[in-house]
C-alpha cells in the first residue's frame, strides 16, 4: 500500500512539473550585426563571424526562438550601421520583428588588440539586461576572445532573461504589440487622417448650404414666382445650392468611407513568418597554426 501511494504521489508530481514546463515559453531573440566601430577594413569579416557564432551557440542551447533571418536583415539594411548601436533603434527594430530580446554589439580594433562589447536588451522593459566586454589580441588569440565574449553574454542572458510563464509572456507581447506601427496600422492612420480632413471640409459646407444658403434660394424662388422676373438670380442660386450640396455630400461621404475602411486595418493581424532555420554547427580545431588550438564555428542554414 505504501509503495502504491508513493507511485501515485510521484505521478502527480511529474504531471505537475510537466504542466509547468509546458506553460513556459521560449523568448524570441534577434541578433544585430556587430559593428566594426573604428572601421578597420581588414577586420570587417569579423562582424559576420561573431553574428553567426552567436546564432550557433544559441541554437545549441535551445532556449530561445530566433526572429526570421531574412526579415531582420532587411530591417537592418534600412539603417546606418552606427545607428544599430543606439538603444532606441535596437528597441524599435526588435519590436517591429516581435522579438523581446536583442543582442547587439561592436568590436574596436586598436593596434594589435581587439575589444568586443555585447549588449543584451530586454525589449519588454526597454533596459539593458546584460553587458559583456572582452579584450585580447588580434593574433592567434582572436577567436578565443570572441568565444569568451559570447560564452559570457550567453551565460548572463540565460540567467537574467530565462523562459517566461505563457500568460505573462503573452501579456507582455500584447503590450509591446500595441506600440508597434505595422504597415497596416500606418495605412489605417493615413486613411483616418485623410477621412477626418475631408469630413472637416465637407460637413461645414453642407451645414452652411442647408442651413444658410438655402434661405437665399427660397427668397430668389419666391421673388421669381411672384413677378416672374429675376430668373437669373433664382437660376444662379439654385445651381449654387445644388453644387454645394452635391460636393459637400461627396466630400463628407468620401471622408466617412475612408474612416470606415481604416477600422479593419487596426483590427486585422497578419501572422508573422515564424518559420525557423535548421542550423548545423561545425566545430574544428586548427592545431596546425596554433598548438593551443582555436575553435572556429560555421553554420549552414536551411529554410523549412
Amino acid at each position: 500500500m505504501k509503495n502504491i501511494l508513493i507511485l501515485i504521489f510521484a505521478s502527480l508530481l511529474t504531471g505537475f512539473c510537466l504542466g509547468d514546463n509546458e506553460d513556459m515559453v521560449k523568448r524570441k531573440i534577434v541578433i544585430f550585426p556587430f559593428i566594426n566601430k573604428n572601421k578597420v577594413i581588414e577586420y570587417n569579416y569579423l562582424s559576420d563571424i561573431i553574428m553567426e557564432t552567436v546564432r550557433s551557440a544559441l541554437f545549441q542551447k535551445d532556449l530561445y526562438e530566433f526572429s526570421n533571418y531574412s526579415v531582420s536583415d532587411d530591417k537592418f539594411d534600412d539603417y546606418k550601421k552606427d545607428d544599430l548601436l543606439n538603444l532606441k533603434t535596437v528597441i524599435k527594430i526588435s519590436r517591429n520583428l516581435n522579438s523581446d530580446i536583442a543582442l547587439s554589439g561592436q568590436y574596436i580594433i586598436f593596434e594589435k588588440k581587439i575589444l568586443i562589447i555585447i549588449h543584451a536588451v530586454d525589449i519588454f522593459t526597454g533596459d539593458i539586461a546584460a553587458v559583456t566586454k572582452e579584450e585580447g589580441g588580434t593574433g592567434i588569440d582572436l577567436f578565443n576572445v570572441i568565444n569568451k565574449s559570447i560564452t559570457d553574454i550567453l551565460d548572463k542572458i540565460i540567467l537574467k532573461l530565462p523562459m517566461m510563464n505563457r500568460t505573462e509572456y503573452n501579456n507582455n507581447m500584447k503590450k509591446m504589440s500595441g506600440t508597434i506601427l505595422t504597415p497596416l496600422k500606418k495605412t489605417g492612420i493615413g486613411l483616418i487622417s485623410a477621412g477626418s480632413a475631408l469630413m472637416l471640409i465637407g460637413l461645414p459646407v453642407l451645414i452652411y448650404d442647408v442651413a444658410g444658403y438655402s434661405s437665399v434660394l427660397i427668397d430668389n424662388r419666391q421673388k421669381y414666382l411672384e413677378s416672374y422676373k429675376n430668373y437669373e438670380a433664382y437660376d444662379k442660386s439654385y445651381y449654387t445650392f445644388t453644387g454645394l450640396l452635391i460636393s459637400s455630400i461627396c466630400i463628407s461621404g468620401a471622408g466617412l468611407l475612408l474612416s470606415l475602411i481604416s477600422i479593419p486595418l487596426f483590427l486585422v493581424k497578419i501572422p508573422n513568418d515564424n518559420k525557423q532555420l535548421i542550423s548545423f554547427s561545425i566545430n574544428f580545431k586548427d592545431n596546425y597554426n596554433n598548438p593551443d588550438s582555436r575553435n572556429l564555428c560555421f553554420m549552414i542554414n536551411i529554410r523549412l
